[in-house]
């Protein structure tokens, strides 16, 4: 019975290191101001964006490695290797999301050949789905879908929507 208990835990302890494939869902939450006319989204993966009635800007990023270890993969995630980033460059008006990681920022280890003393590097697979899901004040530009736009209030809709009953020429409209 000993020798089962041992064999058991030394499995468990071993498939710890073993090279495989691991998933995780990861999340973030981004307030938008009120300033904000512009997001500019710049990740890495397939992206997919969502229009949503919340008033901050959310993702939902799968990621998915493999040929790498629980500890590694555990390691990326702990470091904030898939995390998304914000930057404003000009501090009010654009707000930039990128990855913090990118195409050619990959991960190597390396592996011992099955049945031989051969060490060969070999590249982490990295697969991210990136969901956005945007606050419905904004609206993708017409000719980037990377860029979303806050839409024009409705209080200016409503002014610009009033008949001239002045006569007046108005040419500011």
């Amino acid at each position: 019975m000993t020798r089962f208990l041992a064999l058991g835990v030394c499995m468990v302890i071993l498939s710890s290191f073993a090279f495989g494939q691991h998933k995780r869902l990861l999340h973030q939450t981004f307030e938008i101001p009120d300033s904000l006319k512009e997001i500019h989204l710049d990740v890495f993966g397939t992206l997919n964006v969502e229009s949503w009635s919340g008033n901050v800007m959310m993702s939902e990023i799968q990621v998915e490695v493999e040929k790498a270890s629980q500890g590694l993969f555990n390691h990326l995630i702990k470091t904030g290797r898939y995390q998304l980033l914000t930057t404003n460059p000009d501090t009010s008006v654009v707000l930039i999301v990128t990855s913090k990681i990118s195409k050619l920022d990959s991960v190597t280890v390396r592996v011992k050949k099955e049945g031989t003393e051969t060490v060969e590097n070999v590249k982490v697979a990295e697969k991210l789905q990136v969901k956005v899901f945007m606050p419905d004040i904004f609206e993708p530009h017409p000719e980037n879908p990377l860029i979303w736009t806050r839409k024009p209030e409705e209080s200016d809709n409503v002014i610009k929507a009033l008949p001239d009953s002045t006569g007046i020429k108005n040419n500011n409209r």
